[in-house]
């Protein structure tokens, strides 16, 4: 039976000092990756709420998780039309209600300071 660690990473179990660091920064870097910077914003359609991030003009994470993306209307009509909503790249009412939180001031391009969730 193989072993369920990557070959070239050690596992470090002789060094308990060493192992603990390296799951305390993973936790740090999983955390920051997922969640650090993202605000709440809600649908104006629907009320859905996801967390964003505006890294840039351009560049937008959005993190849904199943309730956001169980009451997205736009995801609900394609689901309603036998196409599952995991295959839709985006919903265009959040993308709007982003765009709207940007330019009334609630979601601030590139700020790493906000407020986390």
């Amino acid at each position: 039976m193989a072993s369920p660690h990557w070959a070239k990473a050690p596992t470090f179990a002789d060094r308990p000092e060493i192992r603990a660091e390296l799951t305390e920064r993973t936790a740090a870097d999983r955390a920051e990756y997922l969640a650090s910077g993202l605000r709440p914003i809600e649908c104006d359609r629907c009320g859905t709420c996801v967390r964003v991030k505006k890294n840039s003009r351009r560049h937008t994470s959005v993190q849904w998780d199943n309730g956001s993306a169980a009451g997205c209307a736009v995801f609900a009509e394609q689901r309603a039309d036998g196409r599952p909503s995991a295959l839709i790249d985006s919903c265009p009412d959040l993308a709007a209600s982003i765009d709207a939180a940007v330019r009334d001031g609630r979601l601030r391009v590139g700020d790493q300071d906000q407020e986390q969730v």
